[in-house]
């Protein structure tokens, strides 16, 4: 789990409930977020923290990680996930513009034996996403981004 904010811990609450899953490492800066988010996994004396993304995912040889961590965070954290082989789950916004967008689409393109779940949705007062689609090809693998618009009120 790299973010253990308050989604952090749903999210790490939620994964608990998948048969097959266990949580091995916690990652955030802040010591009190990390304990919460260790002590609501099924097995926390085998959970370990990190201050630093690099530094788990050096350190532990992860399936799997679920990004929650602010926004601005999330591309490097995608990119350095893809890059240590990890498949990634990433909260939304997966990316704060297009450019963000297309570089980690590139990575997760040439990234081996990965793949990348997150939403990207059309804020409005932000760049929208969908105004400018694109479709990225390599290797066997194909990225298309997609946009969702959905109105409440």
């Amino acid at each position: 789990m790299i973010g253990c904010g308050a989604l952090g811990l749903i999210h790490t609450q939620r994964l608990n409930a998948i048969a097959g899953v266990e949580i091995v490492g916690v990652c955030d800066p802040s010591p009190e977020a990390m304990s919460r988010c260790r002590d609501s996994a099924l097995d926390p004396e085998n959970v370990r923290d990190f201050s630093d993304c690099k530094t788990m995912l050096n350190e532990l040889k992860l399936d799997a990680v679920c990004i929650s961590s602010p926004n601005p965070f999330h591309v490097e954290q995608i990119i350095d996930s893809l890059e240590a082989g990890c498949h990634a789950l990433c909260e939304k916004p997966l990316t704060m513009d297009l450019e963000e967008a297309k570089k980690v689409a590139l990575v997760a393109l040439v990234a081996k034996n990965t793949s990348l779940s997150g939403i990207n949705p059309d804020i409005e007062g932000t760049l929208a996403l969908s105004n400018a689609p694109f479709n990225l090809e390599s290797g066997g693998k194909s990225i298309r981004s997609i946009s969702l618009r959905a109105k409440t009120g």
